[in-house]
């Protein structure tokens, strides 16, 4: 064992040599004077580092300025009317904020159909958000004109129907109301059918219209599956349960059978043709064999008042009114918080996308439809 009285060299067991070259011959320098060094340590980990840093505030930053264009987005929405119940806004289109008369639009854009699945989710219910706008106009007595802003080909006889009696029935309760027709790019088929009703329709001068009738169409793949080697095996109740199979052709009497049933339907077109313009039967049914009308047909054959834009549109609902200035008003829901932050994208399940490019694929269900064919993919 080593004295512990005798200096170790360098300063013991664990101590480090002083610091830099002595000098030559010169003995080492007492114990106690010796640096003392600083720990050893581990290399710093960058951890949050510059790119944590600006991804944080980019992040920071562009959660800021969605609340803020949120907030200003819900300010330019209000405008004066308000929130509804619902939290539904009158949005301020156009005309003096201080009026005591409002004129509503309600879109009726796109084929006219009830939500359903798309490829990005579940669609906005446009004939319940329609009907709902117009019972919204029933409750306000302000309102003393409703322009509907029509793009439609049409879409299924019952979605169709549905907004026209909505439109009757509030004619019935607020007789003083008048309704005004604004066809845009296309308003055929059923979206002639909720014009019919209308005090007065206008028409761009490029608009296409008419189609009056109803169309009912089936596949028939026997051939594709002969080739592909698909047999379809059926258990019914009845001789005509398969109707409009399309793993075989369809018999006469089917034919018949769906015939009957789709002339009931054109006869309800007919009627409301005939009573919305106030024109002959016989009349409606020499125009309403399924053709298009350009808006100079379609005013020369009395389905159209007017030719013009928009603002004509305005000016006829103020006048049918007969008020001198309106407030125009778009009833609109506003986004949520969560909305804006995904930008309402939602993802639908696989079946629901799927299901989705099929009915895209195949063009439509099957069932009867007042609808311009050609003008589906709007």
């Amino acid at each position: 064992m080593s004295d512990p009285t005798v200096p170790m060299p360098y300063g013991g067991p664990g101590a480090q040599p002083p610091q830099g070259p002595f000098p030559p011959g010169a003995p080492p320098p007492p114990m106690g004077s010796w640096p003392s060094l600083p720990p050893l340590q581990q290399p710093k980990r960058s951890g949050f580092g510059i790119g944590s840093c600006l991804m944080t505030l980019t992040l920071i930053g562009s959660l800021g300025l969605n609340v803020v264009m949120f907030v200003m987005l819900l300010g330019a929405l209000g405008g004066a009317g308000g929130f509804q119940a619902d939290g539904t806004v009158e949005r301020h289109v156009e005309g003096p904020s201080g009026s005591d008369h409002k004129i509503a639009i309600i879109p009726v854009h796109g084929i006219i159909a009830s939500g359903s699945a798309s490829l990005f989710g579940p669609n906005v219910d446009m004939v319940d958000k329609i009907i709902k706008d117009l019972r919204r106009v029933k409750d306000d007595s302000s309102i003393v004109a409703v322009i509907l802003d029509v793009d439609s080909p049409g879409g299924g006889i019952t979605d169709c129907d549905r907004i026209h009696h909505e439109i009757m029935k509030l004619k019935k309760e607020r007789p003083k109301l008048k309704f005004v027709s604004y066809m845009r790019d296309v308003a055929a088929s059923g979206g002639y059918y909720v014009s019919a009703p209308c005090d007065r329709i206008l028409a761009s001068p490029t608009t296409i219209t008419g189609s009056i009738g109803v169309i009912m169409s089936f596949m028939n793949l026997q051939g594709l599956f002969e080739k592909v080697g698909v047999k379809e095996e059926v258990i019914k109740s009845g001789d005509h349960k398969d109707i409009g199979s399309m793993a075989r052709p369809m018999t006469d009497e089917e034919r018949a059978m769906l015939q009957a049933v789709l002339m009931e339907m054109y006869d309800r077109f007919v009627d409301v043709v005939a009573k919305g313009r106030g024109m002959d039967e016989k009349k409606v049914r020499e125009i309403a064999d399924g053709r298009i009308y350009s808006a100079g047909q379609a005013k020369a054959n009395g389905l159209v008042d007017q030719l013009g834009q928009f603002e004509d549109a305005i000016e006829q609902a103020k006048k049918l009114a007969g008020v001198a200035d309106a407030r125009v008003i778009q009833y609109q829901r506003p986004p949520t918080l969560a909305d804006v932050l995904r930008g309402d994208v939602k993802s639908a399940s696989p079946e629901a996308a799927v299901a989705a490019s099929i009915e895209r694929i195949a063009g439509r269900r099957d069932g009867f439809y007042y609808l311009w064919t050609a003008g589906r993919s709007r």
